[in-house]
């Protein structure tokens, strides 16, 4: 039997036999659904990750809340960028409605050496909320119908912890969420009011990006150098690379640094980790977005920073590698501290 045909007759059966179910609350409690019984739940640092096993061999569900305030289509864009860096192959890209507002997805499929032939779908909830719903579901390409229909039916009930219905996201992005700010079916409270930005650093850079004047304000300690665009961080022991652009005639930033990201990947034999940091508010403020990979190259360890911060007319770009394995962790942490402080001056 064919594995398309074996594919139908599971989805078949599902439709026919209602699975037993259990509750899936998401990490943030405003979204619940039912998924079945025999699916595990694990919450981890980033994500909460649903494991399950197929005859042809374990799939995964990553439920993350991601910071999303751009057009759908970039949204769309982004991904699709993913997966041509990635080398994979877009089955296609879609929308429905799942909570009267629109779900973006994205399907893909591509090789694994160790697992074979896989399918990925990805998914937005485009809600109009600070933080939104994505999903990101692998399984084994032999049995992706099956497992995709089994979500799917999960999808169908989903809904917010209250029973409110949310609005869909417009894609105009809110520079500063107003104190006491709801999320999905949450009521006012200490918990979602946003705190007031702080003051931005005494580090000035001043520039000038398509004949517009700024001035990128960073924390105290960094030292910029005269004869090209690095900054040099108070206990790195390498330099970080800047780069400033105008958000009115350069690709947004969620998108380019996106692009940036994946083509770096190239440079690595194997990856050990990758953490993701945002998109999420700064403490001054800004939008910041930080992927950090640690791994090996043809050379040995290598870590790769990369990272953009958007205060809506400029965003800056900034890279970071080093070899040294032994202070990647601090590296880390001093590359995060520095992005989490910096922001642009305000136009006068």
């Amino acid at each position: 039997m064919t594995s398309i045909a074996t594919a139908f007759l599971c989805a078949v059966a599902l439709a026919q036999t209602p699975a037993e179910t259990k509750t899936f609350i998401t990490t943030d409690r405003l979204l619940e659904m039912q998924i079945p019984t025999g699916w595990a739940v694990k919450k981890e640092k980033t994500r909460q990750l649903i494991t399950f096993t197929t005859p042809s061999g374990p799939g995964r569900i990553e439920v993350y809340s991601i910071k999303y305030l751009q057009q759908a289509a970039d949204w769309q864009t982004m991904q699709m960028t993913v997966v041509n860096q990635m080398k994979r192959t877009l089955v296609r890209q879609w929308e429905e409605e799942i909570l009267a507002v629109p779900m973006l997805l994205t399907s893909s499929k591509y090789n694994e050496p160790k697992e074979g032939d896989q399918g990925a779908l990805v998914g937005l909830l485009y809600t109009n909320t600070p933080e939104k719903f994505q999903f990101r579901l692998v399984a084994p390409l032999a049995e992706f119908d099956a497992v995709e229909g089994q979500w799917r039916e999960a999808l169908l009930t989903l809904r917010t912890s209250t029973g409110k219905i949310p609005t869909a996201e417009d894609g105009q992005p809110d520079p500063v969420a107003t104190p006491g700010e709801q999320r999905i079916g949450s009521t006012i409270n200490m918990a979602t009011q946003v705190a007031a930005p702080r003051p931005l650093g005494p580090v000035k850079i001043p520039f000038t990006v398509s004949s517009r004047a700024g001035i990128l304000r960073m924390p105290k300690g960094i030292k910029v150098s005269e004869s090209e665009p690095t900054l040099m961080v108070p206990g790195l022991r390498g330099t970080v690379r800047y780069d400033i652009f105008s958000n009115d005639d350069s690709p947004a930033s969620g998108l380019f640094v996106m692009q940036e990201v994946n083509k770096d990947l190239d440079r690595f034999a194997t990856v050990s980790n990758r953490e993701n940091l945002g998109p999420k508010r700064s403490s001054v403020g800004a939008q910041m977005f930080a992927t950090t990979r640690t791994g090996k190259s043809k050379d040995g360890d290598l870590l790769s920073f990369i990272s953009v911060v958007d205060s809506g007319r400029f965003y800056v770009l900034f890279r970071y590698e080093s070899t040294d394995a032994k202070n990647f962790a601090k590296d880390h942490t001093l590359l995060t501290s520095m992005i989490n402080s910096t922001g642009f001056e305000a136009e006068k």
